[in-house]
């Protein structure tokens, strides 16, 4: 009986993926989605990958407070990537309501290199820092050209 304790105990406790990949599938699109969901609402930043029609596009997004303007340019802001071996800082553009920006091709490839080599990697928005952590991102980043799981293997988030 105790047994059993102790294995619920340890399996509620067990610390679940903040990556997940989700197959979206309606009439009108086919597209798969990669996110990363930040643990802090206030100053965290999220990371969604949105594939569809055979393009990528990785937003940046925040939730409390818009995002502050760059002084070179009143429709961006900066984005900052953090390594154990450099830094990079790059505009993008926001979207309406200021709390998503949409990263540039070149930032995007950056982001998921460094990702996929499973460095830790720091986002920073003027006001917002987030640490990533890789792990299971390769895995997960991999479902994303992959057909949807049937629907008796969907229990399973990813």
């Amino acid at each position: 009986m105790i047994w059993i304790w102790a294995l619920l105990l340890l399996s509620s406790c067990q610390r679940h993926s903040q990556w997940q990949c989700h197959h979206i599938n309606e009439k009108t699109a086919k597209a798969t989605r990669v996110l990363y969901r930040s643990e802090d609402p206030v100053q965290g930043i999220d990371v969604e990958m949105i594939q569809a029609d055979g393009e990528l596009a990785t937003y940046l997004q925040v939730h409390s407070q818009p995002l502050l303007p760059s002084e070179e340019d009143p429709e961006k802001t900066e984005v900052t990537i953090t390594t154990a071996q450099s830094e990079m800082t790059f505009l993008a553009p926001f979207h309406r309501g200021a709390q998503r920006v949409r990263l540039s091709e070149e930032l995007q490839t950056q982001l998921i290199s460094i990702l996929k080599e499973g460095n830790p990697i720091t986002l920073e928005l003027t006001g917002y820092r987030e640490t990533i952590d890789p792990e299971r991102f390769q895995k997960v980043f991999k479902r994303m050209g992959k057909k949807a799981p049937s629907v008796l293997n969907r229990i399973h988030l990813y």
